[in-house]
């Protein structure tokens, strides 16, 4: 009789402990997928793995797998880094109405509230540095750029993508996780408000952009990192 309640309670154990464990997993509250001295010792052009997420290749076959970011490392200043998602995460519209900014597209507020906290743990994200993000006008068109932000995750603009990259290279042809090159939004107003500049799958900034409310059109977030208590 003991020895069959015994093995009842040790069943009972286990099936918590494999619950508890996936609700860790699922939660995004596991491990930070991080290596500290590859954070540490990063410098520009180095890739680097840091947070997890479900890709979503959209337009090409709809593959969805979830693994470890990959971020390229486009500026360091001391212990900060600023990181450039390798991989296209997915296709989304910048914003769901047309006539939007930066400050007020529904892809803003969904990369500082969902795909922040979908992406990285806790401690991940007390890395995540909020920073002062400058929305200039088209130099091109004269679109309006509107305020400049506050946020801890953002697109590059026309001016960084021309200055962190200086040619249509390997680095600015983003590319979906199953190899296809795909387009990128950028942050920047296109000709008009109810546009927004992108980068072609060939490498070339488009500055007339495309209509905002395109779902067709990928993804690629950028986050300044604090390594310094590493």
């Amino acid at each position: 009789m003991g020895t069959k309640i015994y093995k009842q309670l040790l069943c009972f154990v286990m099936l918590l402990t494999c619950v508890f464990t996936g609700l860790a997993v699922n939660g995004n509250e596991a491990s930070a997928a991080y290596n500290k001295e590859e954070l540490k010792n990063a410098n520009v052009g180095d890739y680097i793995t840091f947070g997890n997420y479900t890709y979503r290749d959209y337009y090409y076959n709809n593959k969805i797998e979830k693994r470890n970011m990959e971020w390229c490392v486009i500026e360091k200043k001391g212990e900060k880094l600023l990181l450039l998602s390798k991989y296209i995460i997915e296709d989304r519209t910048y914003n769901r109405e047309n006539f939007v900014i930066w400050a007020e597209c529904t892809l803003r507020k969904w990369l500082n509230k969902k795909f922040v906290k979908k992406a990285f743990t806790k401690k991940e994200r007390a890395m995540l540095i909020t920073t002062e993000v400058e929305n200039k006008n088209n130099e091109y068109y004269g679109t309006y750029g509107g305020k400049n932000t506050k946020d801890k995750v953002f697109l590059l603009s026309i001016d960084e993508v021309n200055n962190y990259f200086y040619s249509d290279d390997e680095r600015k042809i983003a590319t979906y996780t199953n190899g296809e090159a795909g387009m990128w939004w950028l942050r920047s107003p296109g000709w008009r408000l109810a546009y927004a500049a992108d980068v072609h799958d060939e490498g070339d900034v488009n500055k007339q952009g495309d209509a905002a409310t395109s779902n067709s059109i990928g993804v690629r977030p950028a986050i300044w990192v604090d390594i310094s208590d590493l």
